[in-house]
């Protein structure tokens, strides 16, 4: 799922994992997924969302840095998802 979300960054041809767009379609709409408040939420859906967000915004910015030494300094959560990522992608 975390790889996919990134693979989607990559290449937008790729297609997101689901809890990446529902992340989308709830960011958009203001919304849960599911009726009812965040603890009605099917279980993990609600972190299976996050950490897709988190990986894919992530990975976006880490590539589109320019100096990847600085992005590390002025990053350090992102840098910090970023090697999770490559360790994840072997």
């Amino acid at each position: 799922m975390i790889v996919a979300a990134v693979d989607h960054a990559e290449d937008a041809s790729q297609p997101p994992p689901r809890p990446l767009t529902l992340a989308w379609q709830c960011r958009t709409w203001h919304t849960l997924p599911e009726p009812g408040g965040l603890l009605d939420q099917p279980a993990g859906l609600v972190a299976q969302m996050t950490a897709c967000e988190n990986a894919y915004s992530a990975w976006k910015s880490f590539r589109r840095a320019t100096s990847i030494i600085k992005w590390r300094s002025d990053h350090p959560h992102e840098w910090d998802v970023v090697k999770e990522i490559l360790k994840l992608r072997g």
